[in-house]
């Protein structure tokens, strides 16, 4: 039996998919890092819909956001694996966890995708070094400066969900009903 994705999820996956792509480009950037929450409504999407949602939502805000910032380049595959990862790995970790939802879940959730999209972003960088010709040396220069980066949005993005942790468990109860 073909499971189908209701209005409800389709809607609000692609408004939190909107909200991501506007919220990446209203980051700050320089050449060493970004600071960016375009990962939290990607974040949201996997803890509330779980991994396949989570994930088609933060592939779409990936392959956007490739192509309107930098168009085909041999490395996007690689530069989409964050944002797919945004939703996939915080919907598997949400599943893996029965989708509860309380503080303690919710950081352990954000660390741990917050580590996994920093180490597919750190291969994205380094093979775009490889592509373009520059220094090796310039990925791991930046390293600890872009690790700490990812420590603390995953702290600011816990606080911020443990806010509205209430709100999200009713709209998660209200998936796991329909099914």
């Amino acid at each position: 039996m073909k499971k189908k994705i209701d209005v409800r999820t389709l809607t609000t996956s692609s408004v939190l998919t909107a909200l991501s792509v506007v919220l990446y480009f209203l980051s700050v950037r320089t050449d060493d890092i970004a600071i960016t929450i375009y990962g939290f409504p990607l974040l949201l999407a996997g803890i509330i819909f779980g991994p396949i949602v989570g994930g088609l939502s933060g592939l779409a805000t990936g392959i956007i956001t490739q192509l309107l910032q930098y168009g085909l380049s041999p490395s996007m595959p690689v530069w989409l694996l964050a944002p797919l990862c945004w939703g996939l790995v915080s919907g598997l970790i949400s599943y893996m966890l029965k989708y509860r939802i309380s503080i303690k879940t919710l950081i352990l959730n954000c660390l741990i995708t917050s580590i996994i999209c920093f180490l597919f972003n750190t291969l994205a960088i380094k093979l775009d070094g490889i592509i373009i010709g520059y220094p090796v040396y310039f990925v791991y220069a930046k390293i600890i400066l872009r690790l700490i980066n990812a420590i603390l949005l995953s702290f600011i993005y816990s606080f911020i969900l443990s806010d509205i942790a209430p709100r999200v468990a009713i709209i998660r109860q209200k998936q796991s009903l329909k099914k």
